[in-house]
């Protein structure tokens, strides 16, 4: 983290903390109350390029994004009214990665969707399978190319949502995935190429490549 910690994040239950790199642990307490972390379930942490830690997860009575405030020592639930204020701009309560999009924005996968926030995680885009075409409700990994189409994977294959014709395209094993099973892992390695999980083995997707047309075979 920034404070040159090293957080380890459990599903329902407080992060362990330690100082980097002696790992000398850290019993200093969150400031969150129990519930916080009995409640919900986590799914990621990032943190992003203004030092910002971001968490995101299933919060059954929430909406599943939150960021740390280290001035209080606390998550923040971008859910409260005075950074959201529309609640119908949420995907749904269960938020499963994180990714970095441009221009400071973050990028959040989910049952269902995905959402875009700004720095400050105010939403400002919602990709969902009721408004797009999409053969899929678990979203698991997401990015965007620098020309701000976005790339989600599923247990349907890869999905690219592209901002110029503001349409979801898919891609699948007639692309020349390997499979369409893509939940695993999802990895961006740079500009140019996702690295996904599969069942026995690794694929990677060149994203130039993928926004073409005719991709039949391509993607191997």
């Amino acid at each position: 983290t920034p404070q040159n910690e090293l957080w380890i994040v459990f599903s329902t239950q407080e992060f362990a903390r330690y100082h980097w790199s002696t790992l000398e642990k850290i019993n200093h307490k969150f400031n969150n109350p129990a519930e916080f972390w009995i409640d919900n379930k986590w799914q990621d942490i990032v943190i992003d390029g203004n030092n910002r830690i971001w968490l995101a997860g299933w919060m059954p009575k929430s909406y599943g994004i939150c960021y740390f405030n280290p001035e209080n020592n606390e998550f923040v639930d971008v859910a409260d009214k005075s950074i959201n204020p529309d609640r119908g701009k949420f995907v749904g309560d269960f938020y499963t990665k994180i990714g970095l999009g441009y221009n400071q924005s973050l990028l959040f996968s989910a049952y269902g969707g995905s959402t875009r926030t700004d720095k400050n995680g105010k939403i400002t885009q919602k990709i969902d399978i009721y408004d797009y075409n999409i053969a899929d409700t678990h979203f698991r990994g997401i990015t965007e190319d620098s020309n701000g189409n976005v790339f989600f994977a599923t247990t349907e294959g890869l999905h690219i949502y592209r901002k110029k014709s503001d349409e979801v395209v898919r891609l699948s094993q007639i692309d020349g995935l390997p499979t369409n099973y893509l939940v695993h892992s999802f990895f961006q390695l740079n500009d140019q190429k996702i690295a996904m999980g599969t069942d026995d083995g690794l694929v990677i997707v060149d994203m130039k490549t993928a926004l073409q047309t005719q991709l039949t075979d391509q993607l191997k």
